[in-house]
Order: C-alpha cells, then structure tokens, then sequence
C-alpha cells in the first residue's frame, strides 16, 4: 500500500520529503500550497498563502456574528451527467468555489444572503473560469464574489 505525501501531517511531510531528497513539484501557477490545521487532527489544503489568509479573515468575521455556516472548497454542479443516445456518458460539469458563506445584510429587515467567494489573481482568471462564472450565475442565480 502507497503512502500518499497529502495523507500525512505536517512534520512527517516535512520529514518524508527531506528523506526522499525533492520538493514537491511547483503548482500551476507557481503558488505554493498551504496546510492549515482546524482543529487537532483535521488540516485543510490551500493553492496559495493569500487563498489560507482569507481563511483566517473568513474565521474571524465568522466569530464576530458578521457570516455563518462557513464552508471550504464547496462544490456547485452546473450541468448534470447524462448519456447521449449512442451511449457515451458526458461526465458532470462542476464548479468549486474557494469559501461559501451565509452574510448578514442589514436593510429595512436583516437576512442571510448566500456568499461564493474565490480568491482570485490575473492569471487564475482563465476562460473556463469565466464560463463557470458565467454558469453559476445563469443556472443557479449565485454570482461568485472575486477577492483579490
């Protein structure tokens, strides 16, 4: 059975990597991955320091009374999988945000308004992003909140 580097912790990730000599291959858009711990055995993975930092000003706001029921990494489909009529099945079309969260509007009567949220910089706005975006908005009625 294969140990996977993302299944361990913090330490024995640091450990196993200086054993076997190599870093982990740089990301995509060369931001560096980021472990957050929640908790005592639970830790999140961020693409990037700016996406964990939002984290920790999402928890904070939250404990103010200000957001509620904070989720990370949720995922929205935007079109159903099917199967055409030759038989191919078409693989779902799925959409996953950075944060969702409920936000207290305050206005002639106070309500929780439904927040997705990504962290975004220039270079993760690419096409198919957009067209997500776009999607979100038309099927579902979420307009995706971008902070920079």
């Amino acid at each position: 059975m294969a140990i996977k580097l993302d299944d361990l912790g913090p330490e024995a990730r640091k450990q196993a990597l200086a054993k076997l000599g190599k870093q982990k291959k740089a990301g995509k858009y060369h931001a560096q991955p980021v472990f957050v711990m929640v908790g005592k055995n639970r830790e999140i993975r961020f693409d990037s320091r700016r996406e964990a930092r939002r984290f920790d000003e999402l928890l904070a706001i939250q404990a103010a009374g200000r957001i509620r029921d904070l989720h990370v990494h949720p995922q929205f489909t935007l079109l159903e999988a099917y199967t055409t009529t030759d038989g191919q099945r078409i693989r779902s079309v799925r959409y996953e945000a950075d944060f969702s969260y409920y936000e207290l509007t305050i206005g002639a009567v106070e309500s929780w308004e439904l927040v997705v949220e990504d962290v975004k910089s220039p270079a993760t706005k690419t096409r198919i992003y957009e067209i997500k975006r776009k999607l979100m908005r038309e099927k579902l009625g979420i307009a995706i909140r971008e902070v920079y």
